[in-house]
Parts: structure tokens; C-alpha cells; sequence
């Protein structure tokens, strides 16, 4: 760790639901020096992040879904925590990425570009790091004896498309 200057990263589960703990057990981090990366999707009470979020470094927190209909539909609950404590975290001005998982057919169109876009500025984001689509999952399906079809997209081509077209709407996108 000390070659490479890395750090702990906290992630799922979702360890901001074990904020209690956390916030005794971060401070002897930082008090030796060790960078503290969170990664989050946000849902959960917002009385717990701001227990958490004096004794990190960065946050990556990722966002899922694009309308509030669709957010319902394909997480199983809305997102007004979500939002809630995205808001906590553009607030405290600790350095963070949001992070937004590929998902052909959930957020890949233009219109899920233009609502996801809208939201994440009207929300003070400024940038968004689009993450690769796995497409691992495919090799998986003739195993499963699935009758659903490999997608057949080529991940990085889908990723340099999509990060124009949330640059077109204003936020800066890299992926």
C-alpha cells in the first residue's frame, strides 16, 4: 500500500448502512494515513451519510436508472433517498465521481441520455464516468438454458457514443 499510495475502499453491500461502526472505526484510518474511497448507490436513510462522509477521501456513488418510473421499476424502489443523499454529498464538497452503469435497454437511449442528464444537473452534478457494459453475462445464457439473445454490442463503441451524447446535454462524460 505504501508503494502503490493506495488506500481501503469501502464498498457493497452498501457500507453506509453500517455507518455506526464506521464512523468509530475510519477515524484510526485517516489517523494513520490511509486513503478512504466509498462507494455508494445511495439508498439509504440520509441521516447516515454525513456520519460517514467526514472520514473519507472520495466517493464514488453510482446511479442506476433514468425516469422515476422506470427508477421504480427497475431497482424496486424510488429514488428520492437516492437523491436525497447525492445532494448531501455535491453539499459537503468532498471530492466525488458519479458513476453510471451501462444497461442497453434501461438508460441507453437518447431519451434516458436527456432525462439522466437533466436530473444529474439539476442536482449540481457536473460530470458523469459512464461504466463499461459487462457483457460477460452472455457466455452464460446456452449454460442457463435462457432463450434470451446475447445483445451483441460492442461495449466500447457503445461507451464513446453515449459519453457524446451526455457531453451534448452538458454534463462532461468519460467512460
Amino acid at each position: 500500500m505504501e508503494a502503490s499510495g493506495g488506500g481501503i475502499t469501502l464498498s457493497g453491500g452498501e457500507p453506509v448502512l453500517q455507518s455506526a461502526f464506521l464512523s468509530k472505526f475510519l477515524p484510526r484510518l485517516k489517523a494513520e494515513g490511509i486513503n478512504i474511497l466509498l462507494e455508494t448507490a445511495g439508498h439509504y436513510s440520509p441521516r447516515l451519510l454525513p456520519q460517514v462522509l467526514p472520514h473519507v477521501d472520495h466517493v464514488f456513488f453510482d446511479w442506476k436508472s433514468s425516469g422515476d418510473a422506470s427508477h421504480l421499476q427497475d431497482t424496486g424502489h424510488d429514488r428520492d433517498r437516492i437523491e436525497a443523499n447525492l445532494c448531501t454529498l455535491v453539499d459537503a464538497e468532498l471530492p466525488f465521481t458519479v458513476r453510471l452503469p451501462i444497461v442497453p435497454g434501461v438508460n441507453t437511449d437518447s431519451g434516458d441520455v436527456a432525462l439522466i442528464s437533466k436530473r444529474l444537473l439539476s442536482l449540481g452534478v457536473k460530470s458523469v464516468s459512464l461504466l463499461n457494459y459487462n457483457n460477460l453475462w452472455e457466455s452464460k445464457l446456452s449454460w442457463l438454458r435462457s432463450e434470451r439473445q446475447p445483445l451483441g454490442l460492442k461495449p466500447l463503441a457503445l461507451i464513446a457514443e453515449l459519453a457524446a451524447a451526455y457531453q451534448s446535454h452538458g454534463l462532461v462524460a468519460s467512460g
